[in-house]
């Protein structure tokens, strides 16, 4: 009993000594940048981007956790892609990122949160995204079998797309597109539990800066 007692009371200063104190409160710090599409050369406008603060924080395997606190700061790019924020520490966190918040009209190449590691000094983080426009799918089902359709598309969040449930009718639905390129849109259904088809559909680069639209023809002969 003895042993466990010690054991757990070297434990916890172990673990209590991996806990790094919070940054303290009122410090500036500056983050500034560009967002620009190298692709099709142009900024990407009003997009936002998030200052979140973390408390990071020991585990069990070693490793270290990061506890979100509060987002402390925001702003958008201007009509060039450039942006400018300072922030201030809150005194409660040691640990903060930038992001750019969630926008169907850019694919970010997986740009997701980047530390922000000079704390009290400038930060500059310029990003490379890809521009995406809107295309409106007109999708034509003709006696299809074994609905519902699920639907995907490379740059378009899956949340985005709901099945398709008409057999013999008409939805639309709405993917963010590359102009650039030939776009494939897959349609998957289950035959059985362990068995399911696919219709690929390709749409031609539009090489268009603005909403466009593509019907689509379904039948059962399209799966395979």
């Amino acid at each position: 009993m003895k042993n466990k007692i010690i054991f757990f009371i070297l434990f916890s200063i172990l673990f209590s000594s991996c806990e790094s104190d919070p940054i303290e409160a009122n410090i500036q710090t500056t983050v500034q940048g560009v967002i620009f599409d190298n692709v099709n050369q142009e900024p990407i406008v009003n997009q936002e981007l998030i200052i979140s603060e973390y408390k990071k924080r020991f585990v069990s395997d070693g490793g270290t956790a990061y506890d979100f606190i509060q987002n402390v700061g925001s702003t958008i790019t201007d009509s060039n892609g450039n942006y400018h924020l300072t922030f201030s520490t809150s005194g409660k966190g040691d640990y903060y990122t930038i992001s750019p918040s969630h926008n169907n009209l850019i694919w970010n190449y997986y740009q997701d949160k980047l530390e922000i590691g000079n704390i009290g000094s400038n930060n500059v983080f310029n990003y490379n995204f890809l521009k995406l426009y809107p295309c409106i799918l007109t999708i034509n089902t003709n006696n299809i079998q074994n609905i519902p359709l699920h639907i995907s598309h490379f740059l378009t969040l899956n949340s985005e797309l709901s099945n398709i449930t008409e057999y013999n009718g008409t939805e639309t639905r709405t993917i963010y597109i590359d102009k650039n390129t030939n776009q494939e849109v897959k349609f998957y259904r289950n035959i059985t539990p362990n068995n399911s088809q696919i219709a690929t559909i390709v749409i031609p680069a539009t090489n268009i800066n603005q909403q466009t639209t593509f019907e689509i023809n379904l039948s059962d002969s399209d799966f395979q």
